[in-house]
């Protein structure tokens, strides 16, 4: 079973916060060392996460400290966001499409890499941090910018993307390529690479 979210209690806005923080600085490091030792990682990491934890409660006192910031606030989540280089995206199962709330909306500039995702119980003013979008959404791949989920990432494609392997951007095009097996034509050397080896898009789409 794959634990999509986090269950906290009071202060619970910056407790779930500071468990979403932890557990991307975990996969960050499990991803830098993937075949190392990390008992330790997987130690703090679970001493974050237990429920009412004197650590987890020091730590979400002091994102408030350090961010000067009021609970249950748009506001503040948009200073938390700034102060701990990550997206805040609030999720709400009485809302459409479940987003109630993006930080990435209202910021300047570019939107960070990563994205902190809590639920909020309106009724219960209450949140708890999910970790895993995918999960708590029962789908196979969610585009954080798009808000859209699907069952494949080949079945969705951004606005401006490539029509054809859905990459972002291209070099100098060059004439035409046709591809062997799919029939599909490419103005782009990188395109028809991409098409071969994300998700084998040359299997699933062809003219």
């Amino acid at each position: 079973m794959v634990l999509c979210y986090v269950m906290l209690c009071v202060r619970c806005m910056w407790r779930a916060l500071v468990v979403g923080i932890a557990y991307h600085d975990r996969k960050a490091m499990l991803k830098a060392d993937p075949n190392g030792y990390h008992r330790e990682i997987d130690k703090y990491y679970k001493k974050i996460c237990r429920h009412g934890s004197a650590f987890q409660t020091r730590l979400a006192e002091e994102l408030k400290e350090e961010t000067q910031t009021q609970e249950g606030t748009f506001d503040a989540m948009l200073i938390i966001s700034n102060h701990v280089h990550r997206n805040i995206t609030v999720l709400n199962l009485d809302v459409a499409q479940f987003v109630q709330y993006r930080t990435r909306d209202q910021c300047v500039g570019e939107p960070f890499e990563e994205t902190l995702y809590l639920l909020n119980r309106p009724g219960e003013n209450h949140y708890d941090c999910v970790t895993s979008i995918t999960g708590f959404l029962a789908c196979g791949y969610y585009c954080e910018p798009c808000n859209v989920r699907t069952s494949n990432k080949n079945y969705h494609r951004c606005p401006g993307n490539c029509r054809v392997c859905l990459a972002p951007e291209h070099t100098i095009p060059i004439p035409k390529i046709q591809c062997d097996h799919c029939h599909r034509f490419f103005l782009f050397q990188d395109c028809y690479d991409k098409h071969k080896v994300r998700g084998a898009i040359c299997h699933k789409r062809w003219k």
